[in-house]
């Protein structure tokens, strides 16, 4: 039980060591990823299918990003 108890506050010890550099990393990535978009969009006007696909692809390999070496 003890030693359990050791593993979790371990790994939760290093989960909150790490949260605040991912997450200010993903705010800026996010920043700069929607203020691109939103010059796109309102400078193509309406958004086309290939621009939601495109979109949808940014997002996934932000996401993959993040989470592959951490």
């Amino acid at each position: 039980m003890s030693g359990k108890c050791r593993k979790g506050n371990y790994f939760s010890n290093s989960f909150n060591r790490l949260t605040p550099s991912i997450l200010s990393n993903v705010s800026q990535r996010l920043q700069s990823f929607f203020f691109i978009f939103n010059f796109l969009r309102t400078f193509f006007g309406e958004l086309s299918p290939n621009m939601l696909y495109s979109f949808f692809v940014s997002l996934s390999l932000i996401f993959l990003e993040i989470f592959s070496l951490r």
